[in-house]
């Protein structure tokens, strides 16, 4: 089983059993005629620090109970806040290379911005050839397809230069 492969089944997994779990929660509060806004202050809460930690306490409802809530840092089981941390993990070296490549189309092109009513202006997007099994930059001149940054001209080469094979990552490909 490749890397990726294993890192798909534990997403899987995972995103399975805290479903099993969130459906058993909320069925047993149903049951119980306990459906009620979550955290109360007094319920025991699972927290996800930002460096991967987990810790439980008594919610009280404080500044900081309430920052990490509107985080979504607060879960209601260690499975759950496990489950969390696992999956933030997994997704952070993705969302890097996005920033990084949001911030490099920027710089490759200063103040143009596409304009999807112009046909005629010059737009270039990425595609990953999966049956190629590599990235592609393609015009795009009449319509978004979904790529991750759009350019003003082809960037094949500074993208190589700047990210390699780094980009693939935003596809799910090595």
């Amino acid at each position: 089983m490749s890397e990726s492969e294993r890192l798909e089944k534990i997403i899987n997994d995972c995103k399975e059993a805290s479903a099993k779990c969130d459906a058993v929660v909320i069925k047993a509060q149903q049951e119980l005629g306990k459906l009620k806004e979550w955290p109360q202050k007094g319920d025991k809460i699972w927290f996800v620090g930002g460096e991967g930690t987990i810790w439980s306490r008594t919610y009280d409802d404080d500044y900081a109970d309430r920052g990490y809530l509107k985080q979504g840092r607060v879960k209601r089981t260690k499975a759950e806040a496990e489950w969390h941390r696992d999956r933030e993990q997994l997704e952070a070296p993705k969302l890097q290379v996005l920033y990084e490549l949001k911030m490099f189309a920027d710089e490759f092109n200063g103040d143009w911005k596409p304009d999807w009513n112009d046909s005629s202006q010059g737009k270039w997007g990425l595609f990953f050839n999966h049956r190629a099994n590599k990235l592609s930059p393609h015009d795009c001149y009449r319509m978004q397809h979904g790529s991750p940054a759009y350019f003003k001209s082809e960037p094949t080469k500074q993208l190589r230069e700047k990210f390699g094979d780094r980009l693939n990552i935003l596809w799910g490909v090595e």
